[in-house]
């Protein structure tokens, strides 16, 4: 179907169209990803139990940032290893 025929009928069927978008639809509407909240989640519980300030930790793409973060996950044997499906 065409954008022009698409437009004229689109009124008429909207209510049995259904839309099927995939994880990247959300991140280019600037919704956050699962690891970029599990990252953020990582971050504000080792800040709080390491009496840390976030900005200290503020870069979550550095591999550095992650690596501190997750090693000190790591340690605690109580978390889900990186890449865990229960992560």
């Amino acid at each position: 179907m065409d954008v022009a025929a698409f437009t004229r009928t689109y009124h008429i069927r909207a209510p049995q169209i259904m839309w099927f978008l995939g994880a990247g639809a959300s991140a280019a509407a600037k919704i956050p990803t699962a690891d970029s909240m599990i990252w953020d989640f990582k971050r504000k519980l080792y800040c709080s139990a390491q009496r840390v300030s976030p900005e200290a930790c503020r870069d979550l793409g550095s591999p550095e940032v992650r690596k501190r973060l997750q090693t000190y996950f790591d340690g605690l044997s109580v978390y889900p290893r990186l890449g865990d499906p229960d992560e």
